[in-house]
């Protein structure tokens, strides 16, 4: 099936890959652990990002409307 031609941006075929077998399957295996624990580490850090644009939004639309609330009008005192 392959006439020197590996596809595109020079890509193996499936199943002709380097690695490819039982000794590139625990690598595969560990280093998409690595992935997922960074993946992990990362939604953690970004995560206070979000909660502080979600307490800011709140804090500006409560100062919103208590800026644009109707003020009670002045009493004449007698």
């Amino acid at each position: 099936m392959g006439g020197g031609h590996c596809g595109q941006a020079g890509q193996a075929k499936v199943g002709h890959a380097a690695g490819s077998g039982f000794g590139g399957v625990g690598a595969q295996a560990a280093s998409t652990i690595a992935v997922i624990k960074i993946n992990e580490a990362a939604r953690h850090r970004t995560m206070w990002v979000v909660a502080l644009e979600m307490f800011v939004a709140l804090v500006l639309a409560v100062f919103i409307v208590w800026f644009t609330w109707p003020k009670k009008p002045p009493k004449d005192k007698p």
